[in-house]
C-alpha cells in the first residue's frame, strides 16, 4: 500500500499570490474550485484530480483578539 496526502488546509495572507507561487512550484496544478461566499471569508483549492491544498483567507471572528502567529511549524502523526 502506497500513502499520499489526499489535500492539506492552509490560511496564507493572499490567495491570488499562493495561487501563482503553486503553479510555478507545479504547473500540473489548477484552481479546482475558488468562492468567497457571503458574510464569510474567501477559500479556492489548487490541485489535481489526485491532490489539492485548500486555501483560505484569515478570518477572526468579532472580538477575536486576532490571528496568532505560528513560531514553528511540522508535522506529526
Amino acid at each position: 500500500m502506497v500513502a499520499y496526502l489526499e489535500h492539506a488546509n492552509i490560511t496564507v495572507p493572499d490567495i491570488d499570490a499562493a495561487i501563482a507561487f503553486l503553479q510555478v512550484v507545479e504547473p500540473a496544478f489548477a484552481v479546482r474550485h475558488d468562492a468567497s461566499p457571503a458574510g464569510s471569508y474567501r477559500w479556492a483549492h489548487i490541485g489535481t484530480d489526485q491532490c489539492y491544498i485548500a486555501l483560505q483567507d484569515p478570518h477572526v471572528d468579532a472580538g477575536s483578539p486576532g490571528p496568532i502567529p505560528i513560531i514553528e511549524a511540522g508535522a506529526s502523526r
